[in-house]
């Protein structure tokens, strides 16, 4: 953690707090409109909503962390307004660990929602999607140690290679997917309430 000005944790507090609430008023109206799109699509929708729920529940976490990891002292009254200081270090660690965690969890859900949209076959959806989940797995969990390590050479040098690894392969793996047609793919249009 580094020292900050009022005006340095107030940009990150108020940007924690509008992302927190972006997250759940998106996973609010992802779970509540899924039955506006075509039933082959509803499991994604709600895959989606699972997400931004899992991701406001980490920026719950990450936002309380942030908090406790800095104090202010008692203000001063200065010609009739209260005059804050800097806040100072607690020394209550910030915790990293939950970003990497949120990640373990939505980046695979999300692979697998892009396989669910793709209208693969049985066997090529099962297949990839077990693929997938493990290279995204390795991928965060390398990085992960890459950020924990003491030395940057050690950390780099190891998990570097292996993230980068893993990312190509996710990457050309998703390239090499074609979906069973165009025509079924484009077909995702909300569907229109009827006129009383």
């Amino acid at each position: 953690m580094y020292e900050m000005t009022d005006l340095q944790y107030q940009a990150v507090y108020n940007v924690l707090s509008f992302a927190l609430a972006s997250m759940m008023a998106t996973t609010m109206y992802l779970w509540f409109r899924h039955t506006a799109v075509d039933e082959k699509y509803r499991s994604a929708v709600l895959i989606s909503g699972l997400v931004t729920f899992i991701a406001a529940y980490h920026y719950i976490r990450i936002f309380n962390s942030w908090v406790d990891s800095y104090e202010y002292s008692a203000g001063k009254v200065s010609g009739g307004a209260m005059d804050l200081g800097n806040p100072s270090l607690t020394g209550v660690p910030f915790n990293d660990a939950y970003r990497y965690m949120d990640w373990l969890l939505t980046v695979p859900l999300l692979l697998i929602e892009i396989l669910m949209v793709m209208n693969l076959e049985e066997r090529d959806y099962n297949e990839k999607s077990k693929s997938l989940g493990v290279s995204a797995a390795l991928m965060i969990v390398s990085g992960y140690y890459g950020e924990l390590a003491t030395s940057p050479h050690v950390g780099c040098a190891g998990s570097f290679p292996c993230s980068s690894s893993c990312t190509s392969c996710m990457s050309s793996s998703l390239a090499c997917l074609k979906p069973q047609t165009v025509s079924e793919t484009q077909s995702f249009r909300p569907r229109s309430r009827p006129h009383r």
